[in-house]
């Protein structure tokens, strides 16, 4: 019953203060920056409310990623995944180390007579200054592929206001580390092709395998980005040159950690890194492609909890895929956007991408049911675009920034008040 009058003041909350956002707008108070910094006010606002008031452990496997931070910082070596640490909880070890590696002077530092409940809040809190950094690359981002003012405000309310995100961006776990790096990887490909900037790139990239698996997604993005830019240029050497930038530090970066994996698990990506191993029985193929997709949707939009066990408002999730898909559709029947060079290359690069990401996801339900709508996280800013694009299509050129603002604010924040209470 709480949890229904907490849904029902956030709800009222986001409405007014949509209201209060639209009011600013027609008064052109609320240009771009003014609604960056609101945006990135409420994204941290959110983000330490989620930090402070989920329960211990309720959020995706954090206790194994608590586990992991606590061995780097007690051990002083990198741990070794096996059966015996998965019976005792510690599913992680697996994973690159990096964002553990960020996380561990922070557990040091708070380990000796704090409670266990009190080192996993300050660990959310240091990810949620992960998540900072990210929002600031994003909104360069938005500003280097220059952007319309909707367009613009689509990138920047998806990286703030998306509700899961937003929920796993305040919780131990190594998606906003991804995530950062990813943006940064983005920004940099779009804004300099020095080979300076492009080896900056490449070494980034490196990084991002050293954050998440899914990186393989932001090597997709990189791949079609370098590609178009070769179909562009009238010297095919210069592109060479520009792609041997990127990739050769990328992996060179990644080649120590993937000969480590591959002495020690057999593979590149070792499968404790995707799962428990079990594979689920499906009846029919319209049963998988429907249970699949189902939470492929709700927990990229609006889950949360240990296992995703709380999914908030199932239908919306899909309301809000289908209206901008429908949009999308009518763009291909006429209705073209106006983008820059870069935002076109960026849309057609994102595209493939999000499709690569989308089926190895599915691929992953299939064998695992953990088709997890996060694992695009790492592609947010192409989706964001690929969304907005939609959504502007389908309300016929009536949407403005502080409407994106409001109705995200909103959902948000019924959301928590629904999970919270």
């Amino acid at each position: 019953m709480q949890g229904a009058w907490l849904e029902f003041a956030g709800l009222s909350l986001g409405l007014a203060a949509w209201a209060g956002l639209r009011l600013a707008s027609h008064r052109r108070l609320l240009g771009p920056k003014a609604l960056a910094w609101t945006l990135l006010a409420a994204g941290l606002g959110m983000r330490t409310l989620f930090a402070f008031g989920t329960p211990v452990f309720d959020a995706p496997d954090e206790q194994s990623h608590l586990a992991y931070v606590r061995y780097l910082s007690e051990r002083r070596a990198l741990p070794v995944q096996t059966e015996q640490a998965a019976r005792e909880g510690s599913r992680e070890y697996c994973q690159p180390p990096l964002y553990y590696l960020l996380l561990a002077p922070v557990y040091g530092l708070t380990a000796a007579g704090r409670s266990e409940a009190s080192a996993v809040v300050l660990l959310r809190l240091a990810t949620v200054l992960l998540w900072a950094l990210q929002f600031g690359l994003v909104w360069s981002l938005a500003q280097a592929l220059a952007l319309p003012p909707l367009l613009e405000a689509g990138l920047l309310v998806f990286s703030a206001l998306l509700p899961s995100a937003a929920f796993i961006g305040a919780a131990v776990n190594n998606d906003a580390c991804l995530a950062a790096l990813s943006a940064a990887v983005m920004l940099l490909l779009i804004r300099g092709r020095t080979p300076a900037a492009s080896l900056a790139a490449g070494l980034l990239l490196g990084l991002a395998f050293y954050a998440k698996y899914t990186a393989v997604f932001i090597a997709a993005f990189t791949g079609l980005w370098l590609l178009l830019e070769w179909r562009e240029r009238p010297d095919p050497r210069q592109a060479l040159l520009r792609a041997a930038c990127v990739v050769l530090p990328a992996a060179a970066l990644w080649a120590p950690w993937a000969a480590r994996n591959l002495n020690l698990y057999g593979a590149l990506f070792p499968a404790g890194a995707l799962g428990d191993g079990s594979r689920p029985h499906w009846s029919s193929l319209s049963h998988a492609l429907g249970r699949i997709l189902g939470y492929m949707v709700v927990t990229f939009w609006g889950a949360a909890g240990g296992s995703y066990g709380f999914q908030y408002r199932r239908i919306l999730t899909w309301v809000l895929t289908l209206v901008p898909l429908w949009g999308l559709l009518r763009m291909r029947a006429g209705v073209r956007p106006r983008l820059e060079a870069p935002a076109r290359r960026f849309l057609l690069a994102g595209a493939g991408a999000l499709l690569a990401a989308a089926a190895l996801t599915f691929r992953f339900g299939w064998t695992s049911g953990q088709s997890q709508g996060r694992y695009l996280y790492s592609l947010l800013p192409a989706l964001a675009l690929l969304w907005t694009l939609g959504a502007e299509a389908a309300a016929g050129g009536w949407l403005l920034p502080a409407d994106l603002a409001g109705l995200f604010l909103t959902y948000l924040l019924a959301f928590a008040g629904k999970y919270l209470g």
